[in-house]
């Protein structure tokens, strides 16, 4: 059985739920945690429909952080112990036992404008210039999903 590994994201965004959309501190706390404890689309869609429902249209912050928790499990489904973002590149290091096929790894470093993997099992993706919270969620979606099994 693979090792249960727990995967850390550090993407350096402002991914907060607005204090004028959840005005009680104790009710938006309550939202993260369930938002880090979703571990399907299913669940986090759920929690989407009864965020709205209780306080309005989502806004653009709460969808980031429901993709942020999305990035999380997917990372964590993949055997990727950390993904970092550093001067526009995105750093994301596997774990010895990851469930990435490595014809995938490579095929997505040989087409990828100044990628590379390093001895260390880290693959380095310049970000292009992206900044937007959305943005870069988005990309480290498509790096994540060009890597799944």
């Amino acid at each position: 059985m693979p090792p249960e590994i727990h995967s850390a994201l550090n993407l350096a965004l402002d991914i907060r739920i607005p204090s004028d959309y959840i005005t009680d501190e104790n009710q938006r706390l309550r939202a993260y945690r369930r938002i880090a404890a979703t571990h399907g689309p299913d669940e986090r869609e759920r929690i989407a429909k009864e965020l709205e429902d209780r306080y309005g249209p989502i806004p653009d912050a709460v969808r980031n952080l429901l993709e942020y928790a999305a990035l999380k499990s997917d990372a964590e489904k993949l055997g990727i112990e950390r993904i970092d973002r550093r001067h526009g590149v995105l750093l994301i290091k596997f774990h010895q036992q990851t469930r990435v096929d490595p014809a995938k790894l490579m095929n997505l470093v040989s087409r990828t404008h100044g990628a590379q993997f390093t001895p260390a099992g880290v693959l380095q993706v310049p970000l292009d210039g992206l900044a937007a919270p959305g943005a870069v969620l988005s990309f480290v979606k498509q790096r994540l999903g060009d890597l799944r099994v």
